[in-house]
């Protein structure tokens, strides 16, 4: 049974967008993440993040914030709705200077289309929660993501075995996973983990070493 967020018409994405109640917390979370990539970063981090990817970028309201803060000069927005892709355009039109990218990709099976060792800035926020297997995501990841840059994701964290999140319906909303698995697999990948939350819905920063 798979967690699952289906919007397929403009029309139903743009009901998304404007719902403002869905977008508090993400921008929250890209608030935090700016800071620790000031901390990390330092001064230099407006001249060194050239190249932004977020996965599961929905209509980019991440890749927006992000590409303000960083003044990248591309975003790559992965999701797996075309309609939501066909609003980050629209979103992102008021950045200047930043080429926009997207691809429509299922994060659990499909390969971006970037090379390896490309982008700077890796983004995944509101998204692992709902993707029961993060093998092929976090293998991308690595991928395309270059030595020295950092990737940042938020999830449902738990401390047994995975657990899914299930409406009185059956139907499947989410998933918590494990923090020490995940953070073993993740490391052993050939990350280093710069920071982490303590709360249950934690966000993540890595960097590939």
């Amino acid at each position: 049974m798979k967690a699952t967020q289906v919007w397929n018409t403009e029309e139903s994405a743009l009901g998304y967008l404007i719902n403002l109640n869905h977008h508090t917390a993400t921008y929250g979370t890209i608030e935090l993440l700016c800071s620790l990539l000031q901390k990390h970063k330092g001064s230099t981090i407006n001249q060194e993040i050239d190249c932004v990817v977020d996965l599961g970028s929905g209509p980019g309201i991440s890749s927006s914030l992000i590409a303000s803060y960083t003044n990248c000069k591309k975003v790559i927005a992965a999701d797996s709705s075309s309609a939501m892709l066909q609003l980050v355009p629209k979103l992102m039109g008021s950045i200047s200077n930043c080429e926009v990218i997207t691809q429509v990709k299922n994060l659990e099976k499909e390969r971006i289309d970037l090379s390896n060792d490309s982008a700077d800035l890796i983004i995944s926020i509101a998204v692992f929660s709902y993707l029961e297997n993060l093998r092929n995501v976090l293998e991308e990841a690595f991928r395309i993501l270059k030595p020295g840059g950092y990737f940042a994701f938020d999830i449902w964290i738990h401390t047994g075995s995975l657990v899914p999140h299930i409406d009185r319906s059956g139907n499947m909303l989410s998933y918590s996973h494990h923090k020490d698995t995940l953070t073993y697999f993740v490391e052993s990948m050939g990350f280093k983990l710069l920071y982490s939350q303590k709360d249950i819905y934690q966000l993540f920063l890595f960097q590939k070493m």
